[in-house]
């Protein structure tokens, strides 16, 4: 389970890695889009009306921006799809693990009677046996299916998110292109100019490639920003993931724990009941031919629907046992996913949400190096949250254990009442007897 929690973690850093890289490709190649046409507008002539020159630079600079919201949307939609995808993939770890923690041991018991049915119990155990002796290695099966069902969903999410920035900046090109052919028409020279502009843009594109794109150098600042948090994202996942990892093999041990202690009281107070039955039984049968042999059968019969209701007894103390310990470890590893959740493949695109990566994007780099502030400051809390969640954890199972001691030595003891009035009958049948 941890392997494939980390393998999640890489699945992950992978996808981020592809989403950055699209977004860097499209944002450089909006700025590449948006400085050709204003080289346009600045290599006109002092003679141009600058005030019409101004309305189309406007228009273009509103497009770059329109084109912006765009892009916030589809990564916002990025993170979004990821938490939901994540949340499913954690909720299905989370059922296959349960199933190996040995929390529900004890249901073998549930309709069965240790007194009066043994055999069914023992066929019960017996098959479990055979389920954890053939160990569950074909969930290494299973889980490299979901890291490949995984990967996949990411994969979609990602054609989607490239659909998406590549919707907006056709919607980009189109407005530059419309601020090209009013250049046209206004008969600002573009006709002049566009021979030389298809010349240039070649040495336009190196250029762009080459120096700190001057014209939106903080838009480029912020996939920049985003290269720098990535890698630390990826540094507290898997921290994360080991930490948790090593809550859950601590509380594994005190379900053994647990088990074992649960299946020594139960064998003690087995052995007791099993003890007083056979010292009655010693004295039914010890006695002469020429006791009344109904009386004794009575006495028998008395004894054996005892025990048999001491099963039922002891079966309803350990099934309740073993169900409060299943909503327990339940409980606790629904704390330990939350608190991994957390952490693991969430939110590093957060920062974009209501932001503008052309208009704004000073706000962004903000946001982000708070980001990174906080990355660089591992969450080390976690280690003594728990540290908490252990002891909480290990404190229900001793409530668990003492409350079901609580319930065997209830049926024992009235098992016990049972069988010594049993007794009491037999003796107080002889003494009668002896009078007469």
């Amino acid at each position: 389970m941890t392997e494939a929690r980390l393998n999640s973690s890489q699945v992950i850093f992978n996808f981020h890695t592809d989403v950055i890289s699209s977004k860097d490709q499209y944002v450089r190649a909006t700025i590449e889009e948006e400085d050709q046409v204003l080289t346009i507008l600045d290599r006109q002539p002092e003679a141009i009306d600058r005030t019409c020159l101004g309305f189309v630079r406007n228009s273009v600079d509103t497009n770059v921006n329109l084109v912006g919201v765009s892009y916030t949307n589809c990564i916002v939609r990025v993170d979004d799809a990821l938490a939901g995808i994540v949340h499913d993939f954690y909720l299905t770890i989370q059922a296959d693990e349960t199933q190996y923690t040995g929390s529900d041991l004890f249901g073998v018991f549930r309709g069965e009677n240790i007194f009066h049915a043994p055999d069914s119990i023992v066929q019960k155990l017996t098959e479990k046996l055979e389920e954890l002796r053939d160990n569950p290695t074909y969930i290494a099966t299973e889980l490299f299916d979901l890291i490949t069902e995984f990967e996949l969903e990411l994969g979609q999410v990602k054609v989607g998110y490239d659909g998406c920035l590549e919707s907006g900046t056709q919607l980009l090109r189109s407005a530059l292109e419309i601020a090209r052919t009013q250049l046209v028409q206004a008969d600002f020279g573009y006709a002049r100019e566009a021979s030389l502009i298809s010349k240039m843009k070649f040495v336009v594109v190196l250029l762009l490639a080459s120096v700190a794109w001057a014209q939106r150098p903080d838009s480029v600042a912020v996939v920049n920003k985003l290269y720098e948090v990535h890698p630390l994202y990826r540094q507290i996942q898997d921290y994360v993931i080991n930490t948790i990892t090593d809550a859950r093999l601590s509380s594994s041990s005190k379900i053994y724990d647990f088990h074992k202690e649960v299946i020594l009281v139960k064998s003690t107070f087995l052995g007791t009941s099993i003890k007083q039955e056979q010292e009655l039984l010693t004295q039914v049968n010890g006695q002469p031919a020429s006791v009344d042999q109904m009386c004794l059968t009575f006495i028998r019969q008395s004894a054996e629907v005892n025990m048999n209701l001491a099963g039922v007894s002891y079966t309803n103390c350990i099934t309740a046992a073993g169900d409060t310990l299943v909503s327990t470890v339940k409980s606790f590893y629904d704390r330990l996913d939350v608190n991994e959740a957390a952490y693991v493949g969430v939110g590093l695109f957060e920062e974009f949400r209501g932001q503008n990566v052309f208009f704004d994007p000073r706000t962004i780099i903000a946001k982000l190096e708070s980001r990174v502030a906080r990355l660089e400051d591992y969450p080390t809390h976690i280690g003594s949250e728990l540290l908490d969640a252990i002891s909480g954890f290990s404190n229900s199972l001793d409530n668990i254990r003492m409350a079901y001691v609580s319930c065997m030595t209830m049926g024992e003891q009235l098992l016990k009442s049972s069988l010594q009035l049993a007794l009491l009958q037999l003796e107080e049948y002889l003494e009668t007897r002896l009078k007469f």
